[in-house]
């Protein structure tokens, strides 16, 4: 009776460790997403003769991990320049998988009220190095409310 009480007890603290662990936050130094997210742009942008303005979202991302790209000029707005109805792109949340990381690019409303989609891509890290980082043929979407982008 004593070994069921204590395996019951084992596997409850384990799944609340494993719960708690689901609500943190998934960060990952710079250096990494900054190899992240100017790849996925660079898969979805190229350079062009004609200067085009895309806008971003700061929910997730620096300015300073934006590649530079000829003919496009990147601009990233901040939580209180994202009301209305301008649309732009998302960086998707940091989640950790089984055998490594997912996040995704998305385009639509970036303003509050809005929505969107994108694609979702993974990718593993060894020694701040970012290893193979490719779409995962999945996707999200996001409906925006006043919380979800940080005001």
């Amino acid at each position: 009776m004593k070994r069921v009480w204590l395996v019951a007890i084992l596997v409850l603290t384990l799944a609340a460790e494993t719960c708690a662990q689901d609500d943190e936050r998934v960060v990952l130094p710079d250096t990494v997403m900054k190899q992240v997210v100017s790849r996925m742009i660079r898969w979805y942008f190229k350079p062009s003769r004609k200067l085009t303005t895309i806008y971003f979202s700061d929910k997730n991302l620096k300015k300073a991990w934006l590649p530079e790209i000829r003919g496009v000029r990147f601009i990233v707005l901040d939580s209180n320049e994202t009301q209305g109805d301008r649309r732009g792109y998302v960086i998707d949340d940091l989640t950790r998988t089984k055998r490594g990381y997912l996040t995704g690019l998305g385009y639509g409303d970036i303003g509050c009220g809005g929505k969107g989609e994108g694609r979702s891509w993974t990718f593993r890290v060894s020694s701040d190095r970012v290893i193979g980082l490719r779409p995962d043929g999945g996707g999200f979407d996001w409906i925006c409310s006043s919380d979800s982008l940080g005001q």
